[in-house]
């Protein structure tokens, strides 16, 4: 008797670890899908991400070669950057650029009550103004412009 029941208990054991292997079983199928879906969703969020940055590059190559000029100017001064056309207006490099304040520099002193009334009204409306004044370009020659500040 003693034999049957240890070898019932074994079954008992069997059984037991049949159960548990068919719920890791269905929890490993489960992950697989949800793997498998996240994967999905992954390709699709790197094809869109290939899309946007393609159409980034796109605009980018616009504004770069534009033969207007375009430049990232900023509240403090600083220039970021800028296409070629810019530093074609102003007669400063890139590098120069960088390293001047636009409002002191570049933008003659009788400019800047102008400047300021339109910068203001930027900061108030937020939205984009347009407005015309001068530049003072690197040779010290005065030149027009016309900006459009967002």
């Amino acid at each position: 008797m003693k034999e049957k029941d240890k070898l019932l208990d074994e079954l008992a054991q069997l059984r037991k670890r049949i159960v548990e292997l068919e719920r890791n079983d269905r929890l490993y199928k489960e992950s697989e899908k949800k793997l498998q879906k996240a994967n999905q969703q992954l390709k699709a969020n790197q094809i869109k991400l290939n899309e946007s940055i393609t159409n980034a590059r796109f605009w980018a190559d616009i504004v770069l070669n534009a033969n207007i000029g375009v430049a990232i100017g900023y509240a403090d001064g600083r220039l970021g950057e800028c296409n070629a056309a810019y530093n074609k207006i102003t007669g400063y490099s890139q590098e120069e650029l960088k390293k001047i304040d636009w409002n002191n520099v570049l933008t003659p002193h009788g400019w800047h009550e102008h400047e300021m009334y339109k910068l203001n009204e930027l900061h108030h409306t937020r939205q984009s103004v347009t407005y015309e004044k001068e530049y003072i370009r690197k040779d010290g020659s005065l030149i027009p412009v016309e900006l459009t500040v967002h």
